[in-house]
């Protein structure tokens, strides 16, 4: 193998001191038979080891030739450096990885691969598959997921062979014949492929005895190339490497590593937040933030959340190495989320972005109808309903600067009917919790207080909901004496107010039917006929109509002409009834019973044999009506 080795670089000097004027469309015949720098680990074909700083950091894939392999981590299972050479962490994309905090995914790395291919299956390094340019190279750079970062060094072999420099034209994307239709397609390639990956092209370095004009020839079409496709380039020349810093006079010794590395942390940009992507679903805000440069897996991040149409509701996660955050929104609307991001050498860096979506569910305050009463009747607005919520209030007694507890948590304390000890300000605040998530958001309402002396009211007793009449009373301490009242209901879907009943002083109780089905607030207010105070109070409750139908006419077995018929109701209370039969052979009807409160049953005498239409109409005292009729053989 030594032997080889000799005879190859011997051959290459030989190559370089006879280099064509004119483009060569075969590889020199002595190339073919010499990879003796180039070895293979059958263990490791299969699946390569990876090489991680970072599981969570950057995905990086490496483009290139035998200069980048190492042993263990080429997809084809070739290397020329190993552990006898030098550690990972001492190759130029080792160090690379390492300071962003990467990991490895796909090292696409092939001894003697050029980006060129003549279109001859020759060799292993030297077909259909193996050139850069490729489907089976690129697609393959997807092998432990989609890259962020694609780092493309390759030309080296290319600038050896000296395939034709060509010119750029645009049709010819897709060919592979000169170097520049070449590296302009792998680019093309790459870009469409995996379009958000930042692409790295590294240029050849001199070789050898190489005329530095001819190199000039490749490194100019790399960097017109990646003009064209938004990538960046390293440009080796500017490196340094002599013979001193190779094995071979091709493959980079510690030295030359050093040098490439130095270029490409030269150039390498300071850390920069990329984007903030964003989502918010089931009013839980989730961003995060991407991150590149160098030390970005040392990256501290400060995040703010701001509501864009109340500046002054605005969250800080101060400084963490929190990159994503999650938070539930405390209401509906757009926020601005703003995030700064900084390295161990406090560089800094911004990005911001608005994302819109709904909370869990909205508290929109504190409404109180009427604080002068002895008794203060406070009711919290949630949307969109108030299914699964819990309630605990609270007051803050701003003269003794002390929190008092009203009601603990209870999912039936949407409103409170409260009595302040004194008179004086007040903070009324009120928190609602998800049952099924935990979610808590509060709304706190302040006012001034008068406490009044004459009455106070207790509160509104419904006796029932299953009714059309819905019927109410109020209750008044001391007594009733001298008061009037004054109803109305809130339609918590319309967010509208109905009066039901204006002052009136001839009882506490009303009787009045709602329009629909729905949560509804009912607010009673009493005032003095004596001195004018108003006190109120205020329920709330769903409501669903009673219905009225009926499931047929039941008929009990009979042997004669003489039977029994019933319809069936889903209510009997106050019903009238009449009922009816249709003879087919006369095609007449004939009245059995006229409307009738008495019972929902009826007998019939069979005038003759036949076929007949026994039917009966229902009427609710609301007006109701059902039907039903049944087809009788005797």
């Amino acid at each position: 193998m030594k032997k080889i080795v000799t005879l190859l670089t011997t051959l290459f000097l030989l190559h370089i001191c006879a280099l064509p004027t004119k483009a060569s469309n075969n590889i020199p015949e002595e190339i073919l038979s010499l990879q003796g720098n180039i070895k293979y680990d059958t263990n490791t074909f299969s699946e390569p080891q990876s090489f991680s700083a970072s599981e969570s950091g950057p995905r990086v894939a490496i483009l290139s030739d035998s200069i980048s392999t190492y042993k263990g981590y080429s997809l084809w299972g070739t290397y020329f450096y190993d552990e006898s050479l030098m550690s990972i962490y001492d190759t130029w994309w080792g160090r690379y990885i390492n300071d962003i905090g990467g990991h490895l995914t796909a090292s696409e790395t092939l001894g003697s691969s050029s980006i060129t291919w003549n279109g001859q299956n020759i060799a292993t390094y030297y077909d259909k598959n193996s050139y850069m340019a490729s489907d089976f190279r690129i697609n393959r750079l997807a092998y432990g997921g989609t890259p962020d970062v694609i780092l493309f060094f390759g030309g080296t072999n290319d600038f050896y062979w000296r395939p034709q420099i060509g010119t750029y034209n645009p049709n010819q994307i897709g060919l592979v014949d000169t170097f520049t239709n070449a590296y302009h397609t792998a680019l093309f390639k790459m870009r469409t492929k995996y379009p958000s990956a930042k692409i790295i092209c590294i240029t050849p370095f001199r070789i050898r005895e190489s005329p530095d004009s001819d190199l000039d020839y490749y490194c100019n079409a790399i960097h017109a190339a990646a003009t064209i496709y938004n990538a960046q380039v390293i440009d080796l020349r500017k490196a340094g490497l002599e013979e001193i810093d190779c094995y071979d006079g091709i493959h980079p010794n510690k030295s030359g590593m050093n040098k490439i590395y130095g270029m490409i942390s030269q150039n390498a940009p300071p850390i920069k937040c990329e984007y903030i992507t964003s989502h918010i679903s089931d009013g839980v805000l989730k961003a995060t933030a991407t991150v590149s440069g160098t030390y970005s897996n040392e990256a501290e991040y400060k995040w703010d959340i701001i509501n864009t149409k109340n500046t002054s509701q605005k969250i800080t996660i101060d400084w963490s190495p929190q990159q994503d955050i999650t938070w539930h929104l405390v209401q509906s609307g757009q926020y601005q989320i703003n995030v700064t991001i900084r390295d161990k050498d406090k560089t800094y860096s911004t990005a911001s972005t608005v994302a819109t979506g709904s909370a869990e569910f909205d508290v929109n305050g504190i409404y109180i109808p009427n604080i002068n009463r002895l008794t203060i009747s406070a009711g919290v607005n949630i949307s969109p309903n108030y299914s699964n919520k819990e309630f605990e209030w609270q007051y803050y007694d701003c003269q003794e600067q002390k929190w008092y507890l009203i009601q603990n948590w209870s999912p039936y304390a949407s409103w409170i009917n409260w009595t302040p000890p004194k008179s004086g300000s007040y903070w009324l605040h009120c928190r609602v919790r998800s049952t099924i998530t935990g979610h808590i958001i509060s709304s706190t309402n302040g006012f001034y207080y008068t406490q009044p002396k004459e009455f106070h009211v207790n509160g509104i007793y419904i006796p029932t909901l299953n009714t059309y009449k819905i019927k109410a009373g109020v209750n008044v301490a001391p007594d009733y004496t001298s008061k009037e009242f004054r109803w109305q209901y809130y339609d918590v879907k319309q967010k509208n107010w109905f009066l039901l009943s204006d002052w009136q002083s001839k009882s506490n109780w009303i009787t009045f039917e709602l329009p629909k089905n729905g949560v509804y607030w009912l607010h009673c207010e009493v005032r003095s006929q004596k001195t004018g105070l108003i006190e109120s109070c205020t329920t709330a409750f769903n409501y669903s109509k009673p219905t009225f139908t009926t499931n047929g006419i039941y008929i009990p077995q009979f042997f004669s002409n003489k039977l029994s018929a019933g319809i069936n109701l889903s209510s009997y209370t106050d019903n009238d009834y009449r009922w009816l039969y249709y003879d087919l052979s006369t095609k007449k009807w004939h009245t059995i019973k006229d409307w009738d409160t008495s019972s929902n049953w009826t007998n019939w005498l069979i005038p003759h044999k036949g076929t007949f239409l026994l039917y009966c109409e229902a009427r609710n005292p609301y007006g109701q009506c059902v039907d039903y009729a049944v087809g009788i053989h005797w």
